[in-house]
């Protein structure tokens, strides 16, 4: 069982119910697995396959949802990078991490542009929100791809679970950063034990984010993404959804 997999049976199931809310639209999980399918084949077709690291520089929105899913259905690794890293930085972890894409979007595009310049394995940038004129063999625009009629390509089965998932980056011994590899059977086991309400609140690009998004996909839940401040407002208002459970907080 692969992480990805989780979708592919959520979509055939509950193709209409609400996979994501972000920025005050819903998505069901039938346009989630539809998207995602889309932007899996177009990064294949540019020759991202089966252990490729793919960094994903992006808000928590939609379209890291959809690129996180992406990325994984192409075989590749995701490796999440916080969107306030400055250049220099992102283009060190770009090389540490041995990425050769990143995924961003267009208020990060002048930081990405900065660090690709100088990590020059990057060979494909998917730009999420940009101008269709920077299209280029080494740009794809996330909504010519991601929209469209039908369920999307047929796709091959990316690989096993023991193949890396998430590669993820956390402080080492001596304070430096240093990069964990967590396989799909891993990541797994870790959302195994990550609550899986009906109604879950995350910030996703993070290792927990992304546990409680594998999760909360695997149970066919939807899961609300929400700035740091709304995550507080609903600590604090401990909001339940309509069985009066309370939702899960995952910063």
């Amino acid at each position: 069982m692969r992480l990805e997999q989780y979708l592919n049976d959520s979509a055939v199931r509950f193709a209409k119910r609400i996979a994501v809310v972000a920025g005050g639209r819903e998505h069901s999980y039938g346009e989630l697995a539809r998207s995602s399918n889309r932007v899996a084949a177009a990064l294949a077709a540019r020759g991202i396959g089966r252990g490729d690291r793919v960094a994903l520089f992006m808000d928590d929105n939609f379209e890291a949802v959809v690129c996180a899913f992406a990325v994984l259905k192409a075989g590749a690794v995701a490796t999440p990078i916080e969107p306030t890293t400055d250049a220099d930085a992102l283009a060190r972890a770009l090389v540490r991490t041995g990425a050769v894409a990143i995924a961003t979007e267009a208020r990060l595009a002048s930081v990405a542009a900065l660090a690709t310049a100088r990590a020059r394995a990057i060979r494909l940038v998917l730009l999420c929100g940009g101008d269709r004129a920077t299209a280029s063999a080494s740009c794809m625009i996330f909504e010519d791809i991601a929209g469209g009629i039908g369920p999307g390509p047929e796709l091959k089965r990316a690989g096993p679970a023991s193949d890396l998932a998430l590669l993820m980056s956390s402080p080492g011994p001596d304070g430096a950063p240093a990069e964990s590899g967590l396989t799909h059977a891993e990541v797994i086991a870790a959302a195994g034990v990550t609550p899986q309400e009906k109604r879950a609140f995350s910030a996703v690009l993070s290792y927990y984010g992304l546990c409680q998004l594998f999760a909360t996909v695997r149970a066919g839940a939807t899961l609300v993404l929400a700035t740091p401040s709304a995550l507080r407002r609903a600590l604090a208002a401990q909001i339940a959804d309509d069985d009066g459970a309370v939702p899960a907080l995952v910063a």
